[in-house]
């Protein structure tokens, strides 16, 4: 069985944008300091550089659907980012439904006796963790089918 690519979540927001790597197997998921660019621009050479350093190969974004499971504003938001993301950084990205992933980190955070003013400075990045583990954990042809924009051929 061929090693799977490792990969990078992303879960952006107006201030903190969460990241987390896969181990080398790709089997893990391990959250990273959050990042707090200036701008998008300045996000996404970030990602460019620990994308670079970490031997990324697939960047999941999470995919802010409605509780209905529709698309509203903000799944299109991320689709044009993701389509962004993948020309400038030459990356497969996979579109993952994000539902109540910061829900989730917040309820394992306080879990831990972190306070929400606590929680802050991690929220973002154990949400990308969340995000990734359960892309991970998908059946490898779910994960394939998740693939939106591939490197050098967006829409």
């Amino acid at each position: 069985m061929a090693p799977r690519p490792r990969c990078m979540a992303i879960d952006p927001g107006e201030r903190r944008w969460g990241i987390a790597v896969s181990d080398e197997d790709g089997e893990l998921a391990h959250p990273r300091p959050v990042l707090t660019p200036k701008d998008e621009a300045s996000a996404i050479e970030a990602v460019r550089v620990i994308a670079n350093d970490e031997g990324v190969r697939v960047l999941v974004l999470g995919l802010p659907l409605e509780l209905s499971g529709r698309e509203g504003p903000m799944a299109k938001k991320a689709r044009a980012l993701g389509a962004r993301l993948a020309e400038a950084l030459g990356l497969d990205v996979a579109m993952w439904d994000e539902r109540l992933s910061s829900v989730a980190a917040s309820r394992a955070l306080s879990s831990q006796g972190l306070s929400q003013k606590k929680q802050r400075g991690k929220l973002d990045s154990v949400a990308a963790a969340m995000l990734l583990g359960s892309f991970l954990e998908a059946r490898d042809e779910v994960r394939a089918r998740a693939i939106t924009f591939r490197a050098g051929k967006t829409p």
